[in-house]
């Protein structure tokens, strides 16, 4: 293939597989390395070619990340071609929103606002905005810490199997235990209490959301990806 120019420097924050995924999408069309930061070396970008992988500790959250974030303004400030910040994982996503206006004068933030991204985040709230607009989703039952905490059994509404994931994804991602997911197909009362109790007590604190399941496999999934400007075309 021959190289295309590049008009902009894409720089990837992860070193997960959505980030060797958005490096390879890149190097099909411009032949040539992307730059990548992240706090540790994941397997997916271990021993590939085509992503120049800098690791610096503690960089997935604040402080360090956005003091790290001012110093790479200072290292691009004077390049030549705009510097497009893409986040590969929620939580860089979060962090370059909340950041925003203070990143903006150097990189090309291509985020929504902080407040409706931490909205969206939260399933909670994302279901309260499909409400809002009218957009169905299957019946849903919140499920709290403090009903975990009251020692009551939780009332679970509807009949097994049921769906069962954390609210707030970005706190997911530092819980830890055996047999965790980033969402459950509940199938007995037993393995429901054990989740939900094994997820309070390894230090999640947001709530769950349980939901009817639908039945069926992944084929019957479908996904919608839109690309829109700042002008909201």
């Amino acid at each position: 293939m021959k190289n295309q120019k590049v008009d902009f420097t894409p720089v990837l924050l992860g070193s997960d597989f959505n980030a060797y995924g958005m490096a390879r999408s890149l190097y099909e069309i411009y032949r040539r390395p992307v730059k990548a930061y992240a706090q540790t070396q994941l397997a997916p970008t271990r021993f590939t070619k085509i992503v120049d992988l800098e690791l610096i500790p503690g960089f997935s959250e604040d402080p360090v990340w956005i003091n790290t974030m001012k110093k790479l303004k200072q290292r691009y400030a004077d390049h030549e071609e705009p510097v497009i910040l893409i986040g590969c994982g929620d939580g860089y996503a979060e962090l370059i929103a909340k950041h925003k206006a203070e990143l903006e004068d150097v990189f090309v933030c291509p985020y929504i606002d902080y407040d409706l991204l931490k909205k969206l985040n939260d399933k909670e709230n994302f279901y309260k905005m499909c409400d809002q607009y009218d957009l169905p989703y299957p019946k849903t039952k919140i499920i709290s810490k403090a009903m975990y905490e009251s020692g009551d059994d939780i009332e679970q509404p509807f009949g097994y199997p049921v769906a069962l994931k954390p609210a707030n994804s970005v706190e997911w991602l530092d819980i830890h235990f055996e047999g965790r997911k980033k969402a459950f197909i509940i199938k007995s009362e037993a393995e429901f209490k054990s989740v939900v109790a094994k997820s309070y007590d390894n230090g999640y604190t947001s709530d769950f959301i349980l939901q009817d399941f639908i039945p069926g496999d992944d084929s019957n999934m479908r996904t919608l990806n839109v690309y829109v400007d700042r002008h909201h075309k």
